[in-house]
């Protein structure tokens, strides 16, 4: 974990032990439900790379999942009945045998000691499974009566209301890399990060800047740099990209690349709030690297795809999708 990386997760830390407990974030998936705001600018800028921030997850440097529709403004294609169909989540099957996959709740774990954690439940989000055989679950375990999986890949038809499975297997790993550096590396090379004290305060002054001009600013993360010796500050802009970078590198002289970006801040969680809805069976979170909503939701039927074309700025994310072998 770089010094960034470090200094931005203590800075969440802190801030979330300030605020009343929340539904808890599942790190592994990276959703919360929706709610009101809290103090969004600030609060999101300062956490930066991972913040529960106004009911949405803001993600910075993160790639978009295995059944996530195009970033570039194209319709997602909706699942239909009878299309194969796959999903990746956990199957959670309750004691009366009715079996789900499914996105699952957060738990706060250090609320129980170890070896006393409750089995997982499923979130809103989820597709119930028909023909499902428990003994083969991969990861098979079973608490209370309920029997559950490590995260998995479903692979089945989907009727309109059930997935029919065909194979269940573990999950390949998230394959989540940043994107390259689009900017130039300077002639004396990108520099190397200062002590503690003064990057945190650095990152501080960006995050005021940046939060002050929500219409202005895209959001920041950070990136590797090219020779891995250092990280390097990106912010992304719907303006000028020499006015920021001016007034950027006034607060943050150790390596920052400004990029042009289509959607600013302001227009990103106005997105998250309209289309985050409040039974939670769609959950919105920000990407500030892809400059996008992610809208996690079970399926794409047809009234998501005529809602999303509204938010070209939104990126539907179901757990399960078609797909063709």
């Amino acid at each position: 974990m770089s010094d960034v990386d470090r200094l931005l997760e203590e800075a969440g830390a802190r801030w979330r032990e300030s605020q009343p407990d929340p539904p808890i974030i599942d790190f592994s998936t990276l959703v919360l439900p929706a709610r009101a705001r809290y103090g969004w600018w600030h609060a999101a800028l300062v956490v930066a790379a991972v913040a529960v921030v106004g009911g949405v997850v803001v993600v910075g440097g993160g790639r978009l999942g295995l059944n996530t529709t195009p970033a570039n403004g194209a319709p997602p294609a909706v699942t239909l009945a009878g299309d194969r169909v796959q999903g990746t989540g956990i199957v959670v099957i309750d004691p009366s045998g009715q079996a789900r996959l499914c996105i699952p709740e957060g738990v706060r774990l250090r609320n129980y000691p170890p070896g006393a954690e409750p089995p997982p439940t499923c979130s809103p989000i989820a597709v119930p499974l028909q023909g499902l055989d428990p003994s083969r679950l991969p990861g098979r375990r079973e608490r209370d009566g309920v029997v559950y999986s490590g995260r998995v890949t479903v692979k089945g038809v989907w009727t309109g209301d059930v997935v029919v499975v065909e194979t269940v297997a573990e999950a390949e790993p998230d394959q989540q890399q940043a994107a390259p550096l689009s900017c130039l590396e300077p002639a004396e090379g990108w520099p190397r990060l200062p002590a503690d004290g003064d990057l945190e305060a650095a990152l501080a002054r960006v995050a005021e800047i940046v939060a002050e001009a929500p219409d202005v600013y895209a959001g920041y993360w950070t990136v590797p740099s090219p020779d891995g010796k250092t990280r390097v500050l990106v912010v992304g802009t719907v303006r000028s990209v020499d006015d920021a970078r001016a007034a950027v590198a006034s607060a943050y002289p150790y390596g920052t690349c400004v990029v042009a970006a289509k959607f600013s801040l302001r227009e990103l969680q106005d997105a998250a709030d309209a289309l985050a809805r409040p039974d939670r069976t769609w959950q919105t979170e920000l990407d500030l690297e892809l400059n996008r909503v992610r809208v996690r939701m079970a399926v794409v039927d047809e009234d998501a795809r005529r809602t999303l074309v509204s938010y070209p700025q939104a990126s539907a994310v179901p757990l399960i999708a078609r797909f063709a072998e």
